[in-house]
């Protein structure tokens, strides 16, 4: 189930990015199977989709993966205003601090245009 999927990804993504090795396999392979904000904010688990998200954002920046990892921090941001969770939204404000420096115009646009719904 989805539910299983976001907690093994999340697991898994806390260990990677503490002993910084690879999962990319194993994203692509279950990535799919993640619902959309709304699902979890159903069933009780928004901070748990948030943690994965917030959590995918610092697995993509520790792999110079810096456009995903800044888009991934819009979309945390976006989404934990919208689930009113001010924890996940202060860690992703810091992270996008730390991504936008880097950042170009144009990968700023891009991220603050995409539909998040």
């Amino acid at each position: 189930s989805g539910d299983a999927v976001l907690i093994g990804l999340s697991t898994l993504l806390e260990s990677a990015v503490e002993h910084r090795y690879c999962i990319d396999r194993q994203l692509l392979r279950f990535k799919q199977n993640i619902n959309s904000y709304d699902y979890y904010a159903e069933r009780n688990m928004a901070s748990q989709y948030l943690s994965y998200q917030y959590l995918l954002a610092q697995y993509e920046q520790l792999n110079d993966q810096h456009s995903e990892a800044l888009c991934t921090a819009v979309y945390t941001l976006w989404a934990a205003d919208r689930l009113n969770n001010d924890n996940y939204f202060k860690k992703a404000i810091h992270l996008f601090e730390s991504l936008r420096k880097n950042a170009s115009v144009s990968q700023l646009t891009a991220c603050f245009n995409q539909p998040f719904y």
